[in-house]
């Protein structure tokens, strides 16, 4: 499996900013600057400023702190769109993390407003796909991946999303 955002022959984030191109991945159409991907039009925003526990001994934010962003982000993607994950656990899903890539591209610093943009990549039987960027104003900070699959709680094997759960994924797509 080739890495998240890497294109042969050339530095994921490295690129010219005047080459432009509109790729489809299955779910959305992503713009791509040089080689660098980009969110959605309508992916989910989610605002928030660094807090001082966020940040490390050199003043930026520690890269952990990422992920959990990317989570939170995914969480209110969720409620955006109708999803109740509390409600799917009752219902005997969850959705365990497989993978997490992070690519990190500028430093934030204590104080910055930050926006972290969700959107779902691809959504295939069980397998769940989201992409995030954190941006601080026109500054690309970081962006990354994750991978979910959706298991049964009992027996915790991958299972189909049911069509309802589908739907609320796949519901703000891009256009194609």
């Amino acid at each position: 499996m080739r890495a998240p955002f890497h294109e042969p022959g050339g530095n994921a984030f490295l690129g010219s900013v005047n080459q432009h191109r509109t790729v489809s991945t299955g779910v959305n159409k992503i713009r791509i600057t040089g080689n660098r991907e980009s969110a959605p039009d309508n992916a989910v925003e989610m605002p928030l400023r660094v807090r001082y526990a966020e940040t490390d001994q050199m003043g930026i934010v520690h890269h952990a702190n990422y992920l959990v962003w990317f989570e939170a982000s995914r969480s209110e993607y969720c409620r955006v769109h109708g999803i109740n994950y509390r409600q799917m656990e009752k219902d005997g899903m969850m959705l365990p993390l497989a993978e997490a890539h992070c690519q990190y591209v500028s430093p934030a610093f204590y104080e910055d407003e930050v926006i972290i943009k969700t959107w779902v990549i691809s959504l295939k039987r069980s397998i769940l796909r989201i992409g995030y960027e954190a941006w601080r104003g026109t500054d690309l900070l970081a962006r990354g991946e994750t991978v979910q699959v959706l298991v049964n709680t009992v027996t915790r094997r991958p299972m189909r999303f049911p069509a309802e759960i589908e739907e609320k994924f796949m519901r703000m797509q891009a256009p194609e």
